[in-house]
């Protein structure tokens, strides 16, 4: 009876070590694919300048058939503090006016086109304000 007890708590950890071992490789995919998803304020962060003259655009844009170059954003003004990014919208090839407010800004579905800062606009520190 101790010899059944023995092997059925031997495979019922055997069985536990490998719902684990699965359990912590969907943990380490899903952090992996979580990590790739950013919003309009993780990417300005990451950005020089906290995003000023970044171009943006929407995963879901892509999906639709619409060409990055041809639709996005590009960043003006930041307030990371308060989460609000404002930018001119490029659409269908034309940029308009004025700056706008970014709408679904929080989405975790934005990307960065590349090369969106011209050379000579770079900075070696981010920006700052003057009374700073």
């Amino acid at each position: 009876e101790s010899s059944d007890k023995k092997k059925m708590a031997s495979r019922l950890s055997a069985a536990l070590l490998r719902s684990l071992g699965s359990a912590r490789e969907h943990a380490r995919s899903f952090c992996s694919e979580r990590a790739a998803r950013h919003n309009v304020f993780d990417l300005c962060a990451l950005q020089p300048r906290y995003g000023i003259g970044t171009r943006l655009y929407r995963k879901s844009w892509v999906e639709k058939g619409w060409v990055p170059e041809q639709y996005h954003f590009i960043v003006t003004k930041t307030a990371l503090r308060t989460q609000r990014v404002w930018g001119i919208r490029h659409w269908k090839g034309v940029s308009e006016q004025r700056e706008r407010l970014i709408p679904c800004a929080e989405k975790r579905e934005w990307l960065v086109l590349p090369d969106n800062i011209p050379a000579g606009q770079k900075l070696d520190r981010p920006h700052r304000r003057a009374n700073a």
